[in-house]
Protein backbone atom coordinates (compact mmCIF):
# COMPACT_ATOMS: atom_id res chain seq x y z
CA UNK A 1 0.00 0.00 0.00
CA UNK A 2 1.37 3.44 -0.93
CA UNK A 3 2.09 5.80 1.93
CA UNK A 4 0.21 9.05 2.43
CA UNK A 5 3.26 11.01 1.25
CA UNK A 6 3.41 9.05 -2.00
CA UNK A 7 -0.33 9.54 -2.55
CA UNK A 8 -0.10 13.28 -1.90
CA UNK A 9 2.71 13.49 -4.50
CA UNK A 10 0.51 11.66 -6.99
CA UNK A 11 -2.11 14.41 -6.63
CA UNK A 12 -0.41 16.98 -8.81
CA UNK A 13 -1.40 20.47 -9.88
CA UNK A 14 -4.41 20.76 -12.19
CA UNK A 15 -4.08 22.44 -15.64
CA UNK A 16 -5.78 25.82 -15.72
CA UNK A 17 -8.60 26.14 -18.31
CA UNK A 18 -8.70 29.94 -18.65
CA UNK A 19 -7.00 30.06 -22.09
CA UNK A 20 -9.36 27.47 -23.56
CA UNK A 21 -12.41 29.17 -22.06
CA UNK A 22 -11.29 32.56 -23.42
CA UNK A 23 -10.76 31.12 -26.92
CA UNK A 24 -14.23 29.55 -26.87
CA UNK A 25 -15.83 32.83 -25.83
CA UNK A 26 -13.94 34.68 -28.59
CA UNK A 27 -15.12 32.12 -31.14
CA UNK A 28 -18.70 32.64 -29.90
CA UNK A 29 -18.28 36.40 -30.47
CA UNK A 30 -16.80 35.77 -33.93
CA UNK A 31 -19.79 33.58 -34.77
CA UNK A 32 -22.20 36.37 -33.86
CA UNK A 33 -20.20 38.92 -35.85
CA UNK A 34 -20.11 36.56 -38.81
CA UNK A 35 -23.89 36.18 -38.68
CA UNK A 36 -24.26 39.98 -38.63
CA UNK A 37 -21.83 40.26 -41.57
CA UNK A 38 -23.78 37.71 -43.60
CA UNK A 39 -27.02 39.59 -42.92
CA UNK A 40 -25.37 42.85 -43.99
CA UNK A 41 -24.15 41.26 -47.21
CA UNK A 42 -27.62 39.91 -47.97
CA UNK A 43 -29.22 43.32 -47.61
CA UNK A 44 -26.47 45.59 -48.98
CA UNK A 45 -24.39 43.67 -51.57
CA UNK A 46 -25.40 44.24 -55.24
CA UNK A 47 -25.28 40.50 -55.85
CA UNK A 48 -28.49 40.11 -53.81
CA UNK A 49 -30.25 43.11 -55.31
CA UNK A 50 -32.33 40.83 -57.52
CA UNK A 51 -34.01 39.36 -54.43
CA UNK A 52 -37.10 41.00 -52.94
CA UNK A 53 -37.26 41.95 -49.26
CA UNK A 54 -39.64 39.08 -48.47
CA UNK A 55 -36.95 36.69 -49.85
CA UNK A 56 -34.07 38.39 -48.05
CA UNK A 57 -35.86 38.22 -44.71
CA UNK A 58 -35.90 34.38 -44.38
CA UNK A 59 -32.27 34.25 -45.55
CA UNK A 60 -31.30 36.76 -42.86
CA UNK A 61 -33.25 34.79 -40.25
CA UNK A 62 -31.42 31.57 -41.16
CA UNK A 63 -28.03 33.29 -40.96
CA UNK A 64 -28.88 34.85 -37.62
CA UNK A 65 -30.19 31.55 -36.21
CA UNK A 66 -27.04 29.68 -37.25
CA UNK A 67 -24.80 32.40 -35.81
CA UNK A 68 -26.66 32.52 -32.48
CA UNK A 69 -26.76 28.71 -32.20
CA UNK A 70 -23.02 28.32 -32.86
CA UNK A 71 -22.25 31.17 -30.41
CA UNK A 72 -24.47 29.61 -27.71
CA UNK A 73 -22.78 26.21 -28.11
CA UNK A 74 -19.31 27.72 -27.91
CA UNK A 75 -20.20 29.83 -24.86
CA UNK A 76 -21.77 26.81 -23.14
CA UNK A 77 -18.57 24.85 -23.80
CA UNK A 78 -16.55 27.67 -22.19
CA UNK A 79 -18.77 27.55 -19.08
CA UNK A 80 -18.55 23.75 -19.00
CA UNK A 81 -14.74 23.88 -19.13
CA UNK A 82 -14.63 26.33 -16.20
CA UNK A 83 -17.19 24.33 -14.20
CA UNK A 84 -15.25 21.10 -14.79
CA UNK A 85 -12.06 22.78 -13.64
CA UNK A 86 -13.63 24.08 -10.40
CA UNK A 87 -15.22 20.68 -9.68
CA UNK A 88 -11.90 18.91 -10.18
CA UNK A 89 -10.21 21.55 -8.02
CA UNK A 90 -12.66 20.93 -5.15
CA UNK A 91 -12.11 17.18 -5.40
CA UNK A 92 -8.37 17.80 -5.48
CA UNK A 93 -8.49 19.97 -2.34
CA UNK A 94 -10.78 17.51 -0.53
CA UNK A 95 -8.34 14.66 -1.25
CA UNK A 96 -5.42 16.74 0.02
CA UNK A 97 -7.33 17.55 3.25
CA UNK A 98 -8.19 13.88 3.68
CA UNK A 99 -4.57 12.86 3.21
CA UNK A 100 -3.44 15.57 5.64
CA UNK A 101 -5.91 14.42 8.31
CA UNK A 102 -4.96 10.77 7.76
CA UNK A 103 -1.29 11.65 8.16
CA UNK A 104 -1.98 13.64 11.34
CA UNK A 105 -4.15 10.83 12.77
CA UNK A 106 -1.44 8.28 12.05
CA UNK A 107 1.16 10.43 13.78
CA UNK A 108 -1.14 10.90 16.78
CA UNK A 109 -1.82 7.15 17.03
CA UNK A 110 1.88 6.47 16.87
CA UNK A 111 2.55 9.10 19.55
CA UNK A 112 -0.10 7.53 21.80
CA UNK A 113 1.16 4.01 21.18
CA UNK A 114 4.78 4.80 21.99
CA UNK A 115 4.23 5.70 25.70
CA UNK A 116 1.97 2.66 26.17
CA UNK A 117 4.59 0.41 24.59
CA UNK A 118 7.30 1.98 26.74
CA UNK A 119 5.22 1.42 29.91
CA UNK A 120 4.59 -2.20 28.93
CA UNK A 121 8.31 -2.72 28.37
CA UNK A 122 9.11 -1.13 31.74
CA UNK A 123 6.57 -3.38 33.48
CA UNK A 124 8.06 -6.48 31.85
CA UNK A 125 11.58 -5.40 32.83
CA UNK A 126 10.48 -4.69 36.41
CA UNK A 127 8.76 -8.09 36.63
CA UNK A 128 11.81 -9.89 35.32
CA UNK A 129 14.02 -7.98 37.78
CA UNK A 130 11.71 -8.93 40.67
CA UNK A 131 11.73 -12.60 39.61
CA UNK A 132 15.51 -12.48 39.49
CA UNK A 133 15.69 -10.92 42.96
CA UNK A 134 13.26 -13.45 44.42
CA UNK A 135 15.31 -16.27 43.01
CA UNK A 136 18.45 -14.97 44.70
CA UNK A 137 16.80 -14.26 48.10
CA UNK A 138 17.09 -16.67 50.99
CA UNK A 139 13.95 -18.24 52.49
CA UNK A 140 13.74 -15.88 55.54
CA UNK A 141 14.12 -12.86 53.25
CA UNK A 142 11.43 -14.23 50.93
CA UNK A 143 9.05 -14.57 53.88
CA UNK A 144 9.69 -11.02 55.04
CA UNK A 145 9.14 -9.74 51.51
CA UNK A 146 5.84 -11.63 51.19
CA UNK A 147 4.67 -10.16 54.50
CA UNK A 148 5.66 -6.67 53.38
CA UNK A 149 3.81 -7.09 50.08
CA UNK A 150 0.71 -8.41 51.87
CA UNK A 151 0.72 -5.41 54.20
CA UNK A 152 1.08 -3.05 51.25
CA UNK A 153 -1.82 -4.74 49.47
CA UNK A 154 -3.99 -4.51 52.61
CA UNK A 155 -3.24 -0.80 53.02
CA UNK A 156 -4.02 -0.19 49.37
CA UNK A 157 -7.36 -1.99 49.63
CA UNK A 158 -8.25 -0.04 52.80
CA UNK A 159 -7.48 3.21 51.02
CA UNK A 160 -9.68 2.17 48.10
CA UNK A 161 -12.59 1.36 50.46
CA UNK A 162 -12.26 4.74 52.19
CA UNK A 163 -12.21 6.55 48.84
CA UNK A 164 -15.30 4.67 47.63
CA UNK A 165 -17.14 5.50 50.87
CA UNK A 166 -16.20 9.19 50.51
CA UNK A 167 -17.48 9.15 46.90
CA UNK A 168 -20.82 7.56 48.01
CA UNK A 169 -20.17 4.52 45.79
CA UNK A 170 -21.75 2.09 48.23
CA UNK A 171 -21.97 -1.10 46.07
CA UNK A 172 -18.32 -0.88 44.95
CA UNK A 173 -17.20 -0.13 48.51
CA UNK A 174 -19.18 -3.15 49.77
CA UNK A 175 -17.56 -5.47 47.22
CA UNK A 176 -14.04 -4.24 48.05
CA UNK A 177 -14.74 -4.52 51.79
CA UNK A 178 -15.91 -8.12 51.41
CA UNK A 179 -12.57 -8.95 49.73
CA UNK A 180 -10.77 -7.38 52.68
CA UNK A 181 -12.90 -9.27 55.20
CA UNK A 182 -12.21 -12.55 53.40
CA UNK A 183 -8.44 -11.99 53.53
CA UNK A 184 -8.24 -10.32 56.98
CA UNK A 185 -11.27 -11.40 59.03
CA UNK A 186 -9.69 -10.52 62.40
CA UNK A 187 -8.30 -7.11 61.42
CA UNK A 188 -9.64 -4.29 63.63
CA UNK A 189 -9.15 -1.75 60.85
CA UNK A 190 -11.32 -3.84 58.53
CA UNK A 191 -14.08 -3.95 61.18
CA UNK A 192 -13.84 -0.18 61.54
CA UNK A 193 -14.27 0.25 57.80
CA UNK A 194 -17.35 -2.02 57.88
CA UNK A 195 -18.93 0.14 60.63
CA UNK A 196 -18.01 3.31 58.69
CA UNK A 197 -19.67 1.97 55.54
CA UNK A 198 -22.86 0.96 57.42
CA UNK A 199 -23.06 4.40 59.03
CA UNK A 200 -22.54 6.18 55.70
CA UNK A 201 -25.23 4.09 54.02
CA UNK A 202 -27.61 4.73 56.92
CA UNK A 203 -26.95 8.47 56.83
CA UNK A 204 -27.44 8.57 53.07
CA UNK A 205 -30.64 6.56 53.42
CA UNK A 206 -32.07 8.98 56.00
CA UNK A 207 -31.22 12.00 53.82
CA UNK A 208 -32.67 10.31 50.72
CA UNK A 209 -35.91 9.41 52.49
CA UNK A 210 -36.26 12.92 53.93
CA UNK A 211 -35.56 14.65 50.59
CA UNK A 212 -37.86 12.34 48.64
CA UNK A 213 -40.58 12.79 51.26
CA UNK A 214 -40.46 16.56 50.76
CA UNK A 215 -40.65 16.04 47.00
CA UNK A 216 -43.71 13.79 47.41
CA UNK A 217 -45.44 16.34 49.63
CA UNK A 218 -44.74 19.00 46.98
CA UNK A 219 -46.39 16.83 44.34
CA UNK A 220 -49.41 16.32 46.60
CA UNK A 221 -49.79 20.05 47.25
CA UNK A 222 -49.92 20.62 43.47
CA UNK A 223 -52.39 17.80 42.92
CA UNK A 224 -49.87 15.72 40.94
CA UNK A 225 -51.03 12.43 42.39
CA UNK A 226 -49.55 10.21 39.66
CA UNK A 227 -46.06 11.60 40.27
CA UNK A 228 -46.52 11.34 44.04
CA UNK A 229 -47.57 7.67 43.80
CA UNK A 230 -44.72 6.76 41.43
CA UNK A 231 -42.09 8.50 43.58
CA UNK A 232 -43.37 6.88 46.79
CA UNK A 233 -43.38 3.46 45.13
CA UNK A 234 -39.76 3.85 43.91
CA UNK A 235 -38.67 4.95 47.39
CA UNK A 236 -40.35 1.93 49.01
CA UNK A 237 -38.68 -0.40 46.51
CA UNK A 238 -35.30 1.25 47.18
CA UNK A 239 -35.54 0.76 50.97
CA UNK A 240 -37.82 -2.24 51.59
CA UNK A 241 -36.81 -2.53 55.24
CA UNK A 242 -37.42 1.10 56.22
CA UNK A 243 -40.76 1.87 57.88
CA UNK A 244 -40.71 5.55 56.89
CA UNK A 245 -40.20 4.72 53.21
CA UNK A 246 -43.06 2.20 53.31
CA UNK A 247 -45.37 4.56 55.20
CA UNK A 248 -45.15 7.27 52.52
CA UNK A 249 -47.16 5.13 50.10
CA UNK A 250 -50.00 4.94 52.61
CA UNK A 251 -49.80 8.69 53.24
CA UNK A 252 -50.08 9.43 49.50
CA UNK A 253 -53.08 7.10 49.15
CA UNK A 254 -54.92 8.62 52.12
CA UNK A 255 -54.20 12.21 51.03
CA UNK A 256 -55.41 11.46 47.51
CA UNK A 257 -58.62 9.94 48.84
CA UNK A 258 -59.20 12.96 51.06
CA UNK A 259 -58.54 15.32 48.15
CA UNK A 260 -60.93 13.39 45.91
CA UNK A 261 -63.64 13.52 48.55
CA UNK A 262 -63.18 17.25 49.03
CA UNK A 263 -63.33 17.80 45.28
CA UNK A 264 -66.49 15.70 44.95
CA UNK A 265 -68.22 17.58 47.76
CA UNK A 266 -67.24 20.91 46.21
CA UNK A 267 -68.70 19.88 42.85
CA UNK A 268 -71.87 18.55 44.48
CA UNK A 269 -72.40 21.80 46.41
CA UNK A 270 -71.83 23.74 43.18
CA UNK A 271 -74.54 21.65 41.46
CA UNK A 272 -76.96 22.34 44.30
CA UNK A 273 -76.21 26.07 44.09
CA UNK A 274 -76.77 26.14 40.31
CA UNK A 275 -80.06 24.23 40.62
CA UNK A 276 -81.26 26.62 43.32
CA UNK A 277 -80.60 29.52 40.92
CA UNK A 278 -82.28 27.56 38.08
CA UNK A 279 -79.11 27.40 36.01
CA UNK A 280 -79.90 23.87 34.88
CA UNK A 281 -77.57 23.80 31.88
CA UNK A 282 -74.50 24.60 33.97
CA UNK A 283 -75.65 22.20 36.67
CA UNK A 284 -75.96 19.42 34.09
CA UNK A 285 -72.39 20.04 32.80
CA UNK A 286 -70.92 19.94 36.31
CA UNK A 287 -72.90 16.78 37.12
CA UNK A 288 -71.66 15.02 33.98
CA UNK A 289 -68.07 15.97 34.90
CA UNK A 290 -68.46 14.60 38.44
CA UNK A 291 -69.99 11.31 37.24
CA UNK A 292 -67.21 10.89 34.65
CA UNK A 293 -64.30 11.71 36.99
CA UNK A 294 -65.61 9.84 40.07
CA UNK A 295 -67.90 7.09 38.73
CA UNK A 296 -67.74 4.96 41.89
CA UNK A 297 -68.45 7.73 44.40
CA UNK A 298 -71.69 8.09 46.40
CA UNK A 299 -72.23 11.53 44.85
CA UNK A 300 -72.08 10.04 41.35
CA UNK A 301 -74.60 7.35 42.32
CA UNK A 302 -77.00 10.02 43.62
CA UNK A 303 -76.61 12.18 40.51
CA UNK A 304 -77.32 9.31 38.11
CA UNK A 305 -80.89 9.21 39.45
CA UNK A 306 -81.26 12.96 38.90
CA UNK A 307 -79.71 13.29 35.42
CA UNK A 308 -83.02 12.86 33.55
CA UNK A 309 -84.64 15.65 35.53
CA UNK A 310 -81.59 17.88 35.09
CA UNK A 311 -81.65 17.23 31.31
CA UNK A 312 -85.37 18.12 31.08
CA UNK A 313 -84.89 21.32 33.05
CA UNK A 314 -81.83 22.21 30.97
CA UNK A 315 -83.84 21.77 27.76
CA UNK A 316 -86.62 23.96 29.17
CA UNK A 317 -84.04 26.61 30.04
CA UNK A 318 -82.60 26.51 26.51
CA UNK A 319 -86.06 26.73 24.87
CA UNK A 320 -87.03 29.68 27.04
CA UNK A 321 -83.83 31.49 26.16
CA UNK A 322 -84.45 30.87 22.45
CA UNK A 323 -88.05 32.08 22.81
CA UNK A 324 -86.85 35.27 24.53
CA UNK A 325 -84.30 35.83 21.76
CA UNK A 326 -87.03 35.54 19.11
CA UNK A 327 -89.14 38.11 20.93
CA UNK A 328 -86.17 40.45 21.41
CA UNK A 329 -85.13 40.21 17.74
CA UNK A 330 -88.71 40.90 16.63
CA UNK A 331 -88.98 43.99 18.82
CA UNK A 332 -85.75 45.37 17.40
CA UNK A 333 -86.79 44.65 13.80
CA UNK A 334 -84.15 41.95 13.29
CA UNK A 335 -86.60 39.64 11.53
CA UNK A 336 -84.00 37.46 9.82
CA UNK A 337 -82.33 36.66 13.17
CA UNK A 338 -85.74 35.94 14.73
CA UNK A 339 -86.61 33.60 11.86
CA UNK A 340 -83.30 31.69 12.11
CA UNK A 341 -83.73 31.14 15.86
CA UNK A 342 -87.32 29.98 15.33
CA UNK A 343 -86.27 27.44 12.68
CA UNK A 344 -83.51 26.15 14.98
CA UNK A 345 -85.92 25.78 17.90
CA UNK A 346 -88.42 23.82 15.78
CA UNK A 347 -85.65 21.51 14.48
CA UNK A 348 -84.13 20.80 17.89
CA UNK A 349 -87.34 20.60 19.97
CA UNK A 350 -90.16 19.73 17.55
CA UNK A 351 -92.52 18.45 20.28
CA UNK A 352 -92.03 21.36 22.68
CA UNK A 353 -94.83 23.88 23.40
CA UNK A 354 -92.68 26.67 21.92
CA UNK A 355 -92.23 24.76 18.65
CA UNK A 356 -95.93 23.99 18.37
CA UNK A 357 -96.78 27.66 18.92
CA UNK A 358 -94.19 28.81 16.36
CA UNK A 359 -95.49 26.51 13.61
CA UNK A 360 -98.52 28.83 13.22
CA UNK A 361 -96.27 31.91 13.04
CA UNK A 362 -93.36 30.62 11.00
CA UNK A 363 -94.92 31.73 7.71
CA UNK A 364 -95.31 35.30 8.96
CA UNK A 365 -91.73 35.28 10.32
CA UNK A 366 -90.45 34.00 6.96
CA UNK A 367 -92.31 36.74 5.12
CA UNK A 368 -90.91 39.45 7.40
CA UNK A 369 -87.39 38.01 7.07
CA UNK A 370 -87.65 38.10 3.28
CA UNK A 371 -86.82 34.42 2.92
CA UNK A 372 -88.22 32.67 -0.16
Amino acid sequence: MASSTERSKAVGALPRPYVIATILRLLALVSLLAAVGVIAVIWLHPLYSVFRWDEKLPMSGVALAYGVAVAAVLYALALLVRYGYHTALNIHLAERRHLSRASAAGAADQARAEPALARANDEVIALLREINENTLLAEPDKGRKRARLAETRRDRMKTEVEQLIAAAKWPAARVRLEDLQADYPEDDEVRRLARQLDAAVKEHQDIDIMTTGEQIRGYMSLGLWDKARETAQRLAERYPGDNEAQKLQTVVRMEEQASDKEDRLRLYREIEHLVARKHYRDAKKVAESLVQDYPGSPEAATLRGQMDELSRNADIEVRREMENRIIEHTKLGRHREAYDVAVLLIEQYPDSPQAIALEDQIGKLRERAGVN
